[in-house]
């Protein structure tokens, strides 16, 4: 490719209910278009803004799933076509595939293995599978590149990777891998690219707050530990995702509700969280507007601050102090009031939140003169898999 060469790249960020897109100049990763698709059929969409034209539009209709996918990649064919834009590559996140830590070619045996850990997280594979199936169709004869978010985690020590099962099924793959590592890696290049090595290298606890949260505990660039286990259910709570559970408790439900395993996933994954605790829904900006009249929206909202905070506390004990806390994701980056809550009673850590800066819109919400930085930042999954994607490639000649 040369500069003037119109080719691009094409990148899929698949979730379990919208697929996020975005084109991306081949060379210099100048965003061309970039978009988001729903996936449910009472909430279809597709919005998208394409730089090219300057232009922003949405399109409601009701499509279930397979008519979203279909319809977005054939859009997306039409879209790169209609302005003589010739697609190189496309990349695609992959949330389940554990034991890979670099992008590889997609090949019958990397599909093999997205599909087998989808016990894991079935929410997110199923997506993904159909995804590369109808892009393939579309976009032959270019490299199919899988992304794997949990290549960041791939460093984590013993200590933390373990979990406490019968090793026979530790040999069979149950261990802790980590999740929103595609966000987590464009934050640290974020840090490094903006405050230098040393910042890069210092101890830094990352919070990628959205309807799956996590967060990670960063020494030297390098994740040593991380809320989200062997799949994305772990962790904080979510949403509408339970997060960390007394095992026990699974078993009752099981047992008293009589239910069987798909219906657990379900609970689990869509059913608990906050949803659960305000017992309207999990959307956070919802419950915080709703707080002031309904006692159960304001339960789950401190329920969520709480725990984050609890993680925070924990990750610093684990990197034995924090130099800089970040905010990223939809909650993270978007809602100052979510921020703030979670800092309260931080102080003794050097955490401190500057209340205008966090509501100003800039990126550095801390105190001047703290002795912690905090930030808040967006994840830029897709144009971190942009970048992976182009040097990637570069390498493969």
């Amino acid at each position: 490719m040369t500069e003037a060469t119109p080719h691009a790249l094409l990148i899929l960020n698949a979730g379990s209910s919208s697929i996020k897109f975005g084109i991306y100049h081949g060379i210099t990763l100048a965003p061309l278009l970039s978009g988001n698709i729903g996936l449910r059929g009472d909430a279809s969409y597709l919005t998208f803004t394409d730089r090219t034209l300057a232009e922003s539009a949405e399109q409601h209709e009701q499509w279930d799933q397979e008519k979203a996918i279909s319809h977005l990649v054939a859009w997306l064919a039409r879209w790169a076509g209609s302005r003589g834009i010739g697609l190189c590559a496309v990349g695609y996140r992959i949330v389940s595939a554990f034991h890979y830590t670099e992008p590889v070619i997609i090949a019958k045996d990397v599909l093999d293995d997205i599909a087998s850990s989808g016990a894991a997280d079935p929410e997110h594979s199923l997506v993904i599978l159909k995804l590369i199936r109808a892009s393939e169709a579309h976009f032959t004869g270019i490299p199919q590149v899988a992304m794997f978010d949990s290549a960041f985690h791939s460093t984590l020590p013993a200590l933390a990777r373990i979990l406490p099962v019968p090793e026979v099924y530790r040999r069979r793959g149950i261990r802790r891998y980590g999740y929103h590592g595609l966000s987590y890696t464009g934050i640290m290049a974020w840090i490094k690219a903006t405050y230098g090595q040393k910042a890069h290298d210092s101890k830094v606890i990352i919070a990628h707050l959205g309807n799956g949260a996590s967060l990670a505990a960063v020494s030297h660039g390098i994740s040593i530990d991380t809320t989200m286990s062997y799949s994305p259910t772990g962790g904080i709570p979510m949403s509408t995702r339970s997060g960390d559970l007394d095992p026990s408790v699974l078993l009752d439900m099981m047992r008293e509700g009589s239910m069987d395993l798909d219906e657990m996933v379900t609970v689990l994954n869509n059913e608990s969280g906050l949803k659960a605790i305000s017992g309207t829904t999990g959307d956070i900006s919802e419950l915080l507007k709703n707080e002031k009249t309904d006692p159960s929206a304001r339960a789950a909202v401190d329920y969520f601050c709480y725990h984050v905070r609890k993680a925070i506390g924990g990750y610093a004990a684990a990197l034995g102090g924090v130099d800089i806390l970040v905010f990223t994701g939809g909650i993270g980056e978007h809602l100052p009031e979510i921020r703030s809550r979670i800092c309260e009673g931080l102080s003794y850590m050097g955490l401190q939140i500057d209340e205008l800066k966090n509501t100003s819109g800039v990126h550095l919400v801390s105190q001047e003169g703290g002795k912690a930085l905090i930030l808040a930042l967006a994840s830029q999954e897709e144009a971190t898999m942009a970048r992976l994607l182009r040097d990637f490639i570069s390498d493969k000649g």
